[in-house]
């Protein structure tokens, strides 16, 4: 109901509707309707590239959950891709330091670890979690 009143009411690119898409996907996800998530994660991505652009920090949130989807159904191939585009626009965005980054860097690092394509990851996916917690420990604290 909460898409359905969004697209009402702000239309279908609107950014509020483009997040009610993502978490309806998510839902339907968890529900094991992978058909419907998908074309819904699909979607957001392309609403979010169509209205805020290629290289906006939500589009790279878009790319990094639809990754994510992919990387949750052993879809290894397809999830790859779009990690990679992710992380590196989160690092021209933001930098290496940065949480969001970070956490891209964290999934990246999970899936190569996962497809066993380069072991040697195994180190940077240890740093990048040390590095994502510190920073959640420094922002918490101040």
């Amino acid at each position: 109901r909460t898409l359905e009143g969004r697209k009402e009411v702000l239309g279908e690119e609107h950014p509020d509707t483009l997040t009610s898409m993502i978490s309806l996907a998510l839902i339907l996800h968890d529900q094991r309707k992978y058909d419907e998530a998908e074309a819904l994660c699909r979607r957001t991505l392309e609403g979010r590239k169509e209205v805020l652009g290629e290289e906006h920090p939500d589009t790279f949130t878009s790319m990094n959950n639809f990754a994510i989807f992919f990387h949750g159904q052993r879809k290894y191939d397809e999830a790859e891709p779009l990690y990679r585009r992710a992380l590196e626009g989160r690092k021209e965005v933001f930098g290496e330091e940065h949480p969001d980054y970070c956490l891209a860097r964290l999934c990246f690092c999970a899936l190569l670890s996962q497809k066993k394509k380069k072991k040697f990851h195994y180190h940077r996916l240890v740093a990048a979690r040390v590095l994502l917690l510190g920073l959640v420990a420094y922002i918490t604290l101040y």
